[in-house]
């Protein structure tokens, strides 16, 4: 229970730190091309606990000629952690996760697919809102901070991309990013 109390105040510490810098505009951001399937493993690894407690299926789908987004690496770790711990976090036991990678024209989307709680119509508009939870997700999962999406969509604009979702209350919620992709930069 320490370790799990000292993780919650180290993320909720480097949550406020991303949205002091963000609304400052002193956030630092080095974009270069990385490749989203390199990330998209890292994250993985890093959750495998909590998905393993909830005996979650987790599926990724990857056009396999995907072109490296150009954007922060640190940024687009950051942005897949948040939509994807979310995931895990608001969906029920047993349930799928669905992370699709696409190869669109100049743009690489990611699309993060839950079986969760879903967000309620009423509330959807303020999603993206600091310090922001949806009533039935602090009833799933107490320990979120209401910063993660805040920052991820401040992460992905500052990248030149766009973030939009659909969701229904009880049947989960998709999350899809349209990111620029590398091109032949010096």
């Amino acid at each position: 229970r320490v370790y799990d109390a000292n993780q919650h105040m180290i993320e909720l510490v480097d949550a406020l730190l991303n949205v002091s810098r963000i609304d400052l505009g002193t956030l630092t951001l080095m974009p270069r091309p990385v490749k989203l399937e390199a990330t998209l493993r890292e994250v993985l690894k890093e959750l495998a606990v909590e998905i393993k407690a909830k005996n979650l299926t987790v599926t990724t789908e990857s056009n396999h000629d995907m072109r490296p987004a150009f954007i922060d690496p640190n940024g687009l770790h950051i942005i897949l952690q948040n939509l994807v711990s979310n995931a895990v976090k608001y969906s029920f036991k047993g349930k799928a996760v669905t992370i699709a990678l696409q190869q669109q024209a100049e743009s690489a989307l990611i699309s993060v697919r839950d079986e969760g709680c879903g967000i309620p119509a009423d509330q959807q508009r303020k999603i993206f809102t600091k310090l922001f939870r949806a009533t039935n997700a602090t009833k799933v999962a107490t320990d979120g901070t209401g910063l993660g999406l805040y920052v991820t969509k401040a992460l992905i604009e500052r990248a030149g991309g766009r973030i939009w979702f659909e969701s229904a209350e009880g049947r989960g919620s998709t999350f899809t990013v349209r990111l620029p992709v590398a091109d032949k930069r010096p």
